[in-house]
């Protein structure tokens, strides 16, 4: 299942395919340490760190539009900012939240993959003009 249009990314980024690998990278490098820290803030039942952690998360993958991920952290972030948070509801949020932000992962590398396919292939091209202008 898609969770994210590449293509509004995209437009969203001026069309910039090395905007767009920038931007996913970093994505993808703070997700682990996000989600640790969320996941061990839900053990300790700490509703002001899964908040806070929830609210960063939807800000960083609201760029990306993912309607089932921010609709997860927006009832997490709205759990702690009601003062009626419970861990047992929290976890099964955060399982879901892992499920999610894992085909969303998924989803970047592959749109990163593709944009460095189409770099190369423009980069080929224009090796190509330089070759056909030569002969």
């Amino acid at each position: 299942m898609k969770t994210l249009d590449k293509d509004a990314i995209l437009d969203r980024l001026g069309g910039s395919l090395e905007l767009f690998e920038a931007v996913c990278d970093r994505f993808v490098n703070l997700l682990p340490g996000q989600m640790t820290a969320m996941g061990a803030a839900i053990q300790a039942s700490d509703s002001d760190t899964v908040g806070r952690t929830a609210h960063r998360l939807r800000g960083s993958v609201g760029y990306f539009d993912s309607q089932p991920v921010l609709s997860i952290v927006g009832e997490l972030e709205a759990m702690c900012k009601s003062g009626n948070f419970e861990a047992g509801q929290a976890a099964a949020l955060y399982q879901r939240l892992e499920e999610q932000m894992e085909a969303v992962r998924q989803e970047l590398a592959g749109a990163e993959s593709q944009a460095e396919r189409e770099r190369l292939q423009g980069t080929l091209n224009v090796l190509a003009e330089g070759i056909t202008r030569t002969q």
